[in-house]
């Protein structure tokens, strides 16, 4: 049986890479041959040691640096966001070497440990306070733009290319400079050099509006005294606003009245001079423009007063359509006869549909005549289109209209349709008997028979004017 050799376990040593190994420059085999005990690898030296624990501390002091509270400014844009961090974690970073510096000075060295608090407060303040004011005041300046201009609320007289700026700002298209002392700047520009944001001045036509309306309202034309008092308290508030809110309430607007104060183009060099750098020139150019939007209120006001006091006066006095009632009847009358004829049922029917009642009466809406037969069937007017009878049914398709709205139209107008669609008509005959002619309110034409007549009055049917006139005057 073959004996077996006593195995060496260091046969994998004796190679030129092995008598190296981990490159210390010890020669293993040798040092076992010799009967080295142990072998252990080198550790790091001091100096490696005291780097480590540097890093250590100095990793430490960055985790405890301040940090920005970006949950105060919800809106931020990323972008934004991401530039601000690339400073502040540049400055906790200088603030964490510091601190380690710091400690690890001599105790004597008072004046590199000044130097060095005052350096790590500086960082401190301008990631804890300096960096979030300057967000503060940005936020404030542009909160809620986008939503604003969505909204018709930014003012149609501010600069299109400063809307386009600030939208820009907003929606993080536009990334802000930061230097090493955490100052903020768009394009060259501080935050507080920045175009502001001018909205509508909703607010002055609210409280012009409102004026109008007392004065509407109140019925009563103004005096000298409350006119001079009406003056004076909106120069007043022309006084306190800023050369947009100036601007926005002269051209824009403001009432939702459909048109402005004032005409845009007829003011264009002093809007020109408000927006320029002359002083002077804007000076005057304010001036004028207070003048011109506060002699237009003044006008708008008196116009509201006026037009208050003669809906009051229309509703406690008889209708003035036409002053002259009796002398309108007459002359026209008398035209007629003069013309070659008697005015017929038709004629008179058209004539005192031009006068209206007194408001609040059956008669405000105008006058009307109807027919009827003593048999009970009612008279009325026959319409031709050419040769063809036609009903009314079938006129009141003609004329594109319905009988209510015709009803409504005063005797020039109903004139004018019969004329444009060349139709003509005759007094229908009754049945039997003799006709009955009314004057009723035209607001009853469509009533029923015996609502119809109760609230007319019964004339002659020669249709005598001296009775039909004065009916008329007595209810208008």
């Amino acid at each position: 049986m073959a004996t077996t050799k006593n195995p060496s376990y260091f046969s994998n040593l004796k190679t030129p890479a092995a008598n190296k190994a981990y490159d210390t420059g010890i020669n293993i085999f040798d040092a076992v041959s010799k009967g080295v005990g142990k072998i252990s690898t080198p550790g790091p030296t001091q100096q490696e040691l005291e780097k480590q624990r540097n890093e250590e501390i100095v990793a430490k002091n960055l985790e405890s640096a301040p940090q920005v509270d970006f949950s105060m400014f919800p809106d931020l844009p990323q972008s934004m966001r991401d530039k601000i961090m690339e400073l502040v974690k540049n400055k906790g970073a200088e603030r964490g070497y510091m601190t380690h510096m710091q400690k690890n000075s001599g105790d004597t060295d008072f004046i590199g440990k000044s130097e060095l608090t005052q350096q790590i407060g500086m960082n401190e303040d301008l990631i804890k306070n300096h960096i979030p004011n300057q967000l503060k005041k940005l936020q404030a300046k542009f909160e809620g733009f986008n939503e604003d201009a969505n909204n018709d609320m930014v003012s149609a007289m501010m600069s299109s290319e400063d809307k386009a700026f600030i939208s820009n700002i907003v929606s993080g298209n536009i990334i802000p400079d930061l230097d090493e002392n955490g100052n903020m700047s768009f394009n060259g520009m501080t935050i507080d050099e920045l175009p502001g944001v001018e909205l509508t001045n909703y607010e002055a036509g609210s409280a012009m509006l409102q004026n109008f309306t007392s004065a509407y309202d109140n019925g009563v034309l103004l005096s000298e005294n409350q006119q001079a008092l009406s003056r004076t308290n909106f120069k007043q508030s022309l006084g306190k606003f800023s050369d947009n809110d100036l601007l926005s309430t002269g051209f824009e607007d403001v009432m939702s009245l459909g048109t402005p104060l004032l005409n845009e183009a007829d003011y264009q060099d002093q809007i020109n001079a408000l927006r320029g750098n002359d002083p002077v020139a804007k000076l005057q150019a304010k001036k004028d423009l207070k003048l011109a939007i506060e002699n237009a209120y003044m006008d708008k006001l008196n116009q509201q007063a006026q037009d208050g006091f003669d809906f009051k006066q229309s509703k406690n006095n008889p209708s003035v359509i036409p002053v002259d009632v009796e002398g309108g009847i007459n002359t026209w009358h008398a035209d007629t006869i003069a013309g070659g004829g008697t005015p017929t049922y038709q004629d008179w029917r058209l004539e005192i549909g031009k006068y209206q009642g007194k408001q609040g009466t059956p008669w405000e809406d105008g006058f009307e005549l109807a027919s009827r037969s003593t048999e009970g069937s009612e008279g009325g007017n026959v319409y031709m289109q050419g040769d063809k009878e036609i009903s009314n049914d079938e006129l009141m398709k003609i004329f594109g209209t319905t009988q209510a709205k015709f009803n409504n139209l005063n005797g020039k107008q109903q004139e004018q349709l019969f004329i444009k669609n060349k139709i003509s008509f005759s007094q229908k005959e009754s049945v039997a008997g003799k006709d009955e002619v009314y004057i009723i309110p035209k607001k009853m034409v469509n009533s029923t028979q015996t609502n119809k007549f109760s609230t007319g009055f019964k004339i002659d049917p020669s249709l005598n004017k001296d009775e039909i006139l004065r009916i008329i005057k007595a209810k208008l």
